[in-house]
């Protein structure tokens, strides 16, 4: 049973590292989910110290990487989110003020923060060279990513998984190094590695990408102590209800975003005109 939560903070500009534990008895409900409500918890928290922050290319705009609660958990089916977060320079008002936003993408990456024991990692200011980290087993190294410049971002893994074995990569592609303001965040599978192919997994909303351009970071090498298991007991109905469960049909008739699009429509929380308006009475049709 987990009592902390692990926080990794990353100074890109001073080359400065601190791990910061928080007890889960004095943890809100945001931070004990992770994820997602972590990331949100932390930004306000964030504002408190920086409350003039407006832009996503701000070197006080940090970079966060999170996870929830079950990520990483042994044998549990589809525990493999990771969420990036941060001001987007997709999400803009018409004052020309940046908004948080998040990204969700699966892939390896969870899975190795976990086996380092950590909750979330938090990336701050900006390198004054192009840089890789490397996060092993707890051990921060930044190193020189010149020549990762250029390269696609099928490319840029597998020049990393040649020196870093049983690692998982999270690296930008051509598209973020331009400053395209959509950039995306291509995430490592054991499948793409073990085979050889193209199949990563994309964080593509926000332009998380971007912002990761902007402090000047190509790619980020995170490899965990495979003895660190994460076991949350018996979740073999847990598993059966996700494959064939009649709460979760909907996602597996229409995916993930039509099966969430009434009810988010109820909430007045899709996205109508770049959230100008909160509903629209054509959605069900």
């Amino acid at each position: 049973m987990k009592t902390h939560l692990s926080i990794l903070e990353i100074d890109l500009n001073k080359r400065k590292t601190e791990q910061h534990q928080k007890q889960i008895s004095e943890s809100s409900l945001e931070e004990k989910l992770g994820g997602v409500g972590i990331g949100f918890h932390n930004f306000k928290n964030h504002l408190e110290e920086y409350p003039d922050i407006r832009d996503a290319y701000d070197e006080d705009n940090p970079l966060e990487i999170n996870i929830g609660f079950l990520t990483g958990a042994n044998r549990l089916g589809t525990a493999l989110r990771t969420y990036f977060s941060g001001l987007s320079p997709l999400k803009t008002n018409k004052a020309g003020t940046n908004g948080f936003f998040y990204s969700a993408v699966s892939g390896d990456l969870g899975v190795q923060i976990r086996l380092n024991n950590l909750d979330s990692i938090r990336i701050q200011k900006k390198s004054k060279d192009p840089v890789f980290l490397v996060i092993d087993n707890g051990k921060v190294s930044y190193e020189n990513g010149s020549e990762l410049i250029g390269k696609s971002t099928s490319h840029k893994i597998r020049v990393l998984a040649e020196k870093y074995n049983d690692a998982a990569f999270a690296v930008i592609g051509p598209a973020a190094e331009n400053y395209t303001r959509f950039g995306s965040i291509a995430v490592s599978t054991s499948e793409q590695l073990r085979k050889k192919n193209k199949l990563m997994r994309f964080a593509g909303r926000g332009g998380m990408g971007t912002v990761m351009r902007d402090k000047n970071l190509y790619a980020i090498v995170i490899r965990g102590d495979k003895t660190n298991k994460f076991d949350v007991g018996n979740v073999k109905d847990m598993n059966l209800e996700m494959a064939r469960g009649e709460r979760t049909s909907k996602y597996r008739d229409y995916g993930t975003m039509f099966g969430n699009i009434l009810s988010m429509e109820m909430l007045r929380a899709n996205v109508h005109n770049n959230f100008s308006r909160g509903s629209d009475e054509r959605t069900e049709k």
